[in-house]
């Protein structure tokens, strides 16, 4: 979203929402009106999807960490 290469935090990143997705079985990002409304809030201000009150603690841990700001917080694969 911010132009920059691409990394494996990317794809951990990925993960994160579509584990999301599966959990809440909804699409994410869907109340921005166009991308540059998703790059800005996203990608400049942090937003992330909400997490549902009955997500298990565990998942909602490693949902979080691969949603960190910051690409070399986010766990890894292995």
């Amino acid at each position: 979203l911010l132009g920059k290469a691409p990394s494996v935090a990317v794809d951990v990143y990925a993960f994160g929402v579509t584990a999301w997705e599966t959990l809440t079985r909804r699409t994410p990002y869907g109340e921005f009106e166009n991308f540059g409304e998703l790059v800005d809030a996203v990608g400049l201000e942090g937003h992330r999807p909400e997490l549902p009150q009955d997500c298990p603690p565990a998942l909602a841990v490693l949902i979080r960490s691969c949603w960190a700001t910051e690409p070399s917080a986010r766990p890894s694969f292995t």
